[in-house]
């Protein structure tokens, strides 16, 4: 949160989405009186909500990321996504520096032999010389080649808070790599209002020999079509013309 970036505005202060990430208590003490000149505060992260909350009079709310606020279907219409059979695929996004990324290749490896399928390495924090037919890897890519590659994934597999929410909201067979369950919240919370606890891995090789269960996409989106429609709510309630 960036409270002090709006100081010296008189209008309506609303937040939609926050994250205090790992702010420890003293941290968030230096920026609550900036909070509390708010209208409307919300975060992203469910389990952040009494960290905040014991500062503030004014009720926080949990809203899902903004990118969830659309569908899959408006995403797919607006980019003009269309599935390509050329090429069955997993796609693996990190954020992973030269060594870890180095390190995980191996692993990598054995997932492409293992499914018989290429994996597309989506890596904008490193590049590693890759010599093999069934791994490669991809540097950078666009926004709308980014939902691409993600939308046309048979599998996706990343570390990234944004490349597991937005493969789940396009209906991926998602696994999210978290190391750190405590400095995941992020992504582990997400997750779990979803009942996707089972897509939590803790390292690649989790992936290695396990079998294949399908999600059951009904029921995840069943659950965050309501908590789209509560966001939606906070919004329409935050920038009411009526205080």
């Amino acid at each position: 949160m960036a409270p002090y970036l709006l100081e010296g505005y008189s209008g309506k202060k609303v937040s939609y989405a926050s994250s205090i990430a790992n702010m420890t208590d003293d941290e968030l003490l230096k920026i609550v009186q900036s909070i509390k000149d708010f209208s409307y505060v919300s975060l992203r992260e469910i389990s952040s909500i009494d960290r905040i909350q014991k500062f503030l009079t004014n009720k926080v709310r949990n809203v899902v990321d903004p990118t969830f606020l659309l569908t899959a279907e408006e995403w797919i219409a607006l980019l003009g996504l269309k599935k390509r059979d050329d090429e069955k695929y997993i796609l693996y996004y990190t954020l992973e520096s030269y060594g870890t990324l180095r390190k995980n290749i191996k692993s990598l490896k054995k997932i492409a032999g293992q499914e018989n399928k290429k994996v597309f390495i989506v890596s904008p924090f490193a590049y590693i010389p890759i010599f093999d037919n069934m791994v490669k890897i991809i540097p950078m890519l666009g926004p709308e080649e980014f939902l691409d590659m993600i939308y046309n994934a048979d599998k996706v597999i990343t570390n990234s808070y944004h490349g597991t929410i937005l493969s789940v909201n396009l209906k991926k067979d998602i696994y999210s790599v978290c190391e750190s369950i405590g400095s995941e919240f992020r992504k582990t919370d997400i997750l779990t209002q979803l009942g996707m606890e089972e897509r939590i891995i803790g390292t690649l090789d989790a992936l290695i020999n396990m079998p294949f269960h399908p999600i059951d996409y009904v029921q995840v989106h069943e659950k965050l079509s309501v908590l789209r429609d509560n966001s939606n709510a906070y919004l329409r309630e935050a920038v009411s013309i009526h205080e």
